[in-house]
């Protein structure tokens, strides 16, 4: 915008106010931005049938001054003038595609760094706080539920066999629980909130039924075939869940769900508890 309105004053400045010569100029400018807008949002589809459209163009633009040339004396030079200025429109358009392509891939490699867990390819602590502000800011989730779980004896598993297949269980471990997420459509989120603790976020869902899909979960991974190494994996989560209808701080709602997970530890682990 503010390099419209330095154009158009510019072009005041030296040629004077007509409301005619006006108009074709601000219908230009509109034209131009509106150009710069559709390559912006539908770049993927120009650019596949980029050379349609340059030919496209090319058949529109002869036609537009055969059209003229047939109704007016234009020069020659003037006809040869406007086509160059149409093909050099067209190679800076393909240019501009190429340049928000890439800036585009660029913002989507920062964003997807910024919220997502190099190791599991889940979404991270920053993101979980994010998402849970968002939520206890809205008016449109009257209530929620949360899970967190950790890995059993996860120490022992490092200890014993290594920091890489405490990696190796850590992305096994997500990846199934966000398969069953998927798969059942039940608004859940899985966060990596560091080290082996992990939170599942269902909106619009009672603790009872999360419950119920965390146990079904905590199940699967206990009876899951975890070989690292050719060595069997003896691997378990214990899981506390709470329901979220009142207001309540990020800190308050971490509490509760973390008081919960340590009750399944203190009952024996590799279970989930809710109350």
């Amino acid at each position: 915008m503010p390099q419209f309105i330095i154009y158009y004053a510019l072009y005041l400045h030296v040629y004077g106010f007509d409301i005619q010569s006006s108009l074709l100029v601000l219908s230009g400018l509109v034209l131009f931005w509106l150009v710069i807008y559709v390559l912006c949002n539908y770049k993927e589809l120009i650019s596949k049938y980029y050379i349609s459209y340059f030919f496209l163009s090319i058949f529109i633009t002869l036609a537009a001054i055969l059209v003229a040339f047939s109704q007016f004396a234009i020069p020659m030079s003037y006809v040869l003038g406007i086509l160059g200025k149409v093909l050099a429109v067209l190679v800076i358009a393909k240019i501009a595609i190429h340049l928000i392509s890439i800036i585009a891939l660029m913002y989507s490699d920062l964003k997807k760094d910024a919220y997502i867990d190099a190791l599991t390819d889940t979404y991270n602590r920053k993101k979980f706080e994010e998402v849970l502000k968002e939520i206890l800011d809205s008016k449109n989730v009257p209530l929620f539920s949360i899970a967190l779980f950790d890995v059993d004896s996860f120490k022992c598993i490092n200890d014993s066999y290594g920091h890489l297949a405490g990696d190796y269980v850590l992305r096994e471990i997500s990846y199934g629980i966000k398969e069953t997420l998927l798969q059942e459509h039940n608004n859940g989120q899985l966060f990596r909130y560091g080290g082996d603790e992990f939170f599942v976020l269902f909106r619009n869902q009672t603790g009872d039924k999360v419950k119920a899909i965390m146990d079904d979960i905590q199940k699967d991974i206990y009876e899951k075939d975890f070989i690292y190494n050719d060595t069997l994996l003896n691997v378990s989560i214990s899981v506390g869940v709470s329901e979220i209808r009142e207001e309540k701080s990020l800190k308050d709602i971490i509490d509760k769900v973390d008081k919960n997970l340590y009750v399944a530890k203190a009952n024996g682990k590799n279970q989930v508890f809710y109350m």
